[in-house]
């Protein structure tokens, strides 16, 4: 098995290549189904009028505020990848993650509780709808 491996992540998808002599060989995918999911989506109920108690009045209410639905998605996607990424990339010596800063902030957080292996090298980008001759050219860099 080579050495390398190249995970490139997001919220909505992770993909986990091997590197051999720098050529990239797809391994797996682990998809989101809700990744791609607008927060409207997710809303259950709209902002309206409610009664207020026993006065007869209306009070208006909201969805709660400040709460991002995306958010709990990308939570819970990378609480699953922390726990199902070690046991795919055991076998590597050097392990490199592509993920945007927000996402990569939230799986360096999750893979530190669930894994014990060291992640060598972290890129802040998003690699996953790159084509793979692209992605081998960036790693030559």
């Amino acid at each position: 098995m080579s050495t390398k491996c190249l995970i490139t992540a997001n919220r909505e998808e992770a993909k986990i290549f091997s590197i051999d002599n720098g050529k990239l060989e797809f391994i797996k995918k682990f998809e989101n189904p809700d990744g791609a999911s607008k927060n409207r989506e997710f809303m259950t109920d709209k902002p309206g009028a409610k009664p207020a108690g026993g006065s007869g009045l209306k009070a208006t209410h909201s969805v709660a505020a400040g709460k991002d639905p995306k958010n709990d998605v990308e939570v819970a996607f990378t609480k699953f990848l922390a726990k199902n990424l070690p046991k795919e990339i055991i076998s590597y010596s050097e392990i490199i993650f592509a993920a945007e800063p927000r996402f990569q902030g939230l799986l360096k957080s999750e893979l530190k509780r669930h894994s014990p292996q060291t992640m060598i090298r972290w890129l802040s980008e998003d690699w996953n709808n790159l084509p793979s001759a692209k992605i081998e050219g960036l790693l030559k860099s």
